[in-house]
């Protein structure tokens, strides 16, 4: 057989279709979402440019080593310690520096940044140096900013979390496979100490607190305050969203509040980056009730 004449036989079959990167887990809730509430595009069209940035730096990041003995691990959580230290985190120099560059244009696109702030973050986003000192600080918590001799603003802060979150949701995934945070009850994150930004109700009507800050889950009280520990019910004001997918835990006592995904009214697991954006509305109720956040 001639073998040229295979080499130019045109071919029959269609050449593979190249597949990109599948999309982050909530973009079609977004979208979704967008369409069904027009008054959120805005806001929406700005987490979906964060979320995508966040899932493609995510799948660059590697998984951190989970070197805990169970003793190290059952002492840090009875003496209300997170596990995760700021070294143990799987911080990538480039990688932040790309997320904070890329995140900080996408507010600036959106006008969710002013030009100080801006120019600050694509300032710190080419100079690694300076970064990761500041990165550290924001993880130390409000006290540790506020001594450095130029303490960041809240959007920079925040904008800094933001760019810190891809490496935290690692540490996160790889944690939860290792350590059962069922003892932890205490409204700080077991992982990290970040506060909650979102809580769900499970389908046995258990309610989990999710980190603001690496997403880990964990346990708590079923309608106690997780800032300020009010457990007297009398004094926990909880209304829903007109669909009941949605719940508001209001504190009396220490006037603020947590938002919940209630997953026995929903048809999937609860999502951050939707979960915060479909309750907006919320937001809006709580602050005329003079709640904060």
């Amino acid at each position: 057989m001639d073998r040229s004449k295979l080499r130019d036989a045109p071919d029959d079959d269609p050449p593979p279709t190249r597949r990109g990167p599948a999309p982050a887990p909530g973009i079609a809730e977004l979208t979704d979402l967008k369409a069904a509430s027009p008054d959120l595009a805005s806001a929406i069209d700005l987490q979906i440019e964060l979320l995508t940035i966040e899932h493609r730096i995510l799948a660059r990041v590697s998984l951190p080593t989970v070197d805990l003995d169970a003793e190290t691990v059952r002492a840090k959580l009875e003496s209300a310690s997170p596990l995760l230290q700021f070294e143990q985190i799987p911080l990538e120099c480039s990688d932040v520096r790309l997320a904070l560059r890329e995140m900080a244009d996408a507010l600036r696109r959106h006008d969710a940044i002013d030009a100080d702030d801006y120019a600050t973050a694509q300032t710190l986003s080419h100079r690694g140096r300076d970064l990761v000192p500041l990165a550290a600080a924001w993880y130390a918590g409000p006290p540790a900013l506020a001594q450095l001799d130029t303490p960041p603003s809240e959007m920079l802060a925040e904008l800094i979390g933001l760019a810190l979150r891809p490496s935290l949701r690692r540490c996160a995934d790889a944690f939860g496979r290792s350590v059962d945070w069922s003892s932890w009850r205490r409204g700080r994150c077991p992982l990290c100490g970040g506060e909650p930004a979102l809580a769900t109700i499970t389908p046995d009507a258990q309610r989990l607190l999710i980190c603001g800050r690496c997403q880990a889950r964990w346990p708590f009280h079923d309608f106690a305050c997780p800032h300020c520990d009010n457990a007297d019910k009398a004094r926990i004001t909880s209304f829903a969203s007109r669909d009941g997918r949605y719940r508001l835990y209001g504190c009396d006592a220490c006037r603020r509040y947590l938002k919940a995904y209630d997953a026995r009214q929903g048809t999937r697991p609860a999502l951050v980056h939707v979960d915060s954006i479909a309750t907006l509305p919320l937001d809006a109720a709580a602050l005329q009730r003079g709640y904060q956040a």
